[in-house]
């Protein structure tokens, strides 16, 4: 285990870990797009659903 540690170590220079850290960025972001995306059609969906209505109105 130690072994491999250290061929880590040995191979990750300052650049490797500065890929790493842009990479887990733009995943971060991707996911958050994609959070907002699926939120807003979920949202559309319900509006859909509902025809409209709030939540708490009284159908008519």
């Amino acid at each position: 285990m130690s072994k491999v540690w250290w061929f880590l170590c040995r191979r990750t220079t300052t650049t490797g870990a500065l890929w790493l850290a842009t990479a887990a960025g733009v995943a971060a972001g991707l996911g958050q797009i994609i959070f907002f995306v699926i939120l807003f059609a979920a949202s559309i969906a319900f509006d859909i659903l509902t025809k409209g209505k709030r939540i708490g109105e009284e159908p008519k």
